[in-house]
């Protein structure tokens, strides 16, 4: 449903202040012709006001009379609202001029000032300052008309004052500031609108007045989807206050539920109220799997589980889609006008990998080598002799091979070991364990000489040093309590050996792995 925007003011009753007999001014019982003693011709009201001077409301009543005692004038009256009663506050005569055809009396919009004119043998429109110290003595020639006289006055709605023609003419003559200090000021246009026939005399009391008129149509009704937002626009209404159901007082509101909203506009012509049905459209409806894993080469069929159009990002559509390592992953799906993403959580499943710092080995004769390689995404492990465990120790010349598996396959590392006849060898160890069960607890040097100097330095990861000593035959229990973390460590060492009288000088640095 639709309605069509419009200015302000449309097909709107120009006749906002019509002329009433003052035997139609009643308060309580007391009508207002019994106030007052001027009775004499007939008397009209041509306009009534309500307005604050100075801090003080002030009711006004102008009547004009026909040769009252003589007198030409037309008179103003203070209006009680709370007595009911009328009391005489000046009249306005000027010498020479024939009040008694006064026709066309209109107040400002504050009701400050008062213009009139004459309807026989005068083509002016005169302004009188109520407000000033002696108002006769304000009068002022605001306007004066380019064919015929002056006849009826009228405020409009939007506060200008539009004036007739006596005899009849295609259009009306407007006064656009008639609030403005200076009566050079009050903008008068002669031929300010144009009429589709001749108005006689008095003012059309239905005529069109196009102001801004809009053309787009607005939607009474609207349908969101489920979180998002929709403007709700009375702004082309260009009325003075709003006030929606929300409490909000702007011309448009953002809602983002379903329910009635309702704005109430006061506008310069009238008030109007508008009604908004937001409805929330249904929301799209789709499973999305859990994370789960592929491997490399492999492929898996994914099935979202709805009715609905899936659109995925690759251009591909369909609810059920066969994907592989690279995807497609991220997927958007519509029902109607609606649209909702999703995306599929997979993490890549990898072979398993095996890295050492080298896979050829050689020791002294007589000594032993714990080989430790580093597994990552192995989930079981299986050593050619068999043995499960994440290291083996090797203490002869040997060939062994490794193999890591997971739930993608299984890779094989060949790791070789030889054996030499060495002089005064110094053995240490490339792994320990410090675990308290006496086999393997202590990080030391070996070596069959006798030790002349010595001295060892072990380093963590950071570089930081965490063992001294330069007695051979102390050893690293991996920290207090033989407690030291899974995980490498670098060391420096130099030694000074002695063998049957010969000398042999022993430096170095290596790598150590504390296996717990």
């Amino acid at each position: 449903m639709a309605r069509r925007g419009k200015g302000y003011c449309y097909a709107v009753d120009l006749a906002f202040f019509p002329p009433v007999e003052l035997g139609d001014l009643l308060f309580g019982d007391t009508p207002f012709t019994e106030v007052g003693t001027h009775t004499k011709g007939k008397v009209e009201v041509f306009g009534l006001s309500d307005q604050v001077f100075d801090g003080a409301v002030i009711e006004v009543v102008v009547v004009v009379v026909g040769d009252y005692d003589g007198i030409d004038a037309w008179q103003v009256f203070d209006f009680d609202n709370e007595t009911g009663t009328a009391e005489f506050s000046f009249q306005a005569g000027v010498p020479n001029v024939d009040f008694s055809t006064g026709y066309g009396v209109e107040f400002s919009p504050s009701s400050r000032y008062l213009y009139w004119n004459y309807f026989v043998f005068q083509a002016t429109i005169e302004r009188f300052d109520l407000a000033a110290d002696d108002p006769v003595a304000s009068r002022a020639a605001i306007a004066n008309a380019s064919v015929q006289t002056f006849a009826a006055l009228q405020l409009g709605p939007d506060g200008f004052i539009y004036a007739a023609r006596s005899n009849g003419a295609p259009f009306l003559s407007r006064i656009e500031a008639p609030d403005a200090v200076s009566p050079a000021d009050v903008a008068f246009v002669d031929q300010a609108i144009s009429l589709p026939g001749n108005s006689l005399l008095g003012l059309p009391t239905n005529w069109t007045m196009k102001n801004e008129v809009a053309s787009e149509d607005i939607d009474l009704e609207r349908e969101i989807c489920p979180g998002s937002q929709t403007v709700l626009d009375d702004s082309l209404w260009n009325g003075d206050a709003y006030l929606w159901s929300t409490g909000q007082t702007t011309p448009s509101i953002e809602v983002s539920e379903a329910g009635e909203y309702t704005v109430d506009i006061d506008m310069v012509c009238f008030n109007r109220s508008q009604t908004y049905e937001v409805s929330v459209l249904p929301e799209p409806v789709f499973t999305q799997p859990d994370t789960f894993s592929i491997c490399e080469g492999e492929t898996t069929q994914v099935d979202l589980l709805t009715d609905d159009e899936v659109l995925w990002s690759d251009g591909g559509t369909g609810s059920i889609r066969t994907i592989d390592i690279n995807g497609p992953f991220e997927f958007i799906v519509t029902k109607g006008d609606c649209s909702k993403p999703g995306a599929l959580s997979v993490l890549p499943a990898l072979l398993p990998a095996i890295e050492l710092s080298t896979f050829e080995f050689s020791i002294c004769e007589g000594s032993s080598l714990v080989v430790a390689p580093e597994f990552t995404h192995a989930d079981s492990i299986s050593w050619s002799d068999g043995s499960t465990q994440d290291f083996i120790r090797v203490d002869k010349e040997s060939s062994l091979s490794v193999k890591a598996f997971n739930d993608c396959g299984a890779v094989e590392q060949e790791i070789s070991v030889t054996v030499e006849e060495c002089h005064c060898p110094l053995f240490l160890p490339n792994a320990f364990t410090p675990n308290r069960d006496g086999i393997n607890d202590v990080f030391k040097a070996e070596t069959p000489c006798r030790s002349k100097a010595f001295e060892l330095v072990i380093f963590n990861r950071w570089g930081e040093e965490v063992f001294y000593t330069n007695d051979i035959s102390q050893g690293w229990i991996g920290g207090k309590d033989y407690y030291a973390p899974n995980t490498f460590y670098q060391y420096r060492y130099s030694a000074t050996l002695e063998k049957n009288g010969e000398i042999f000088f022993r430096e170095g640095t290596g790598h150590l792995q504390s296996i717990r």
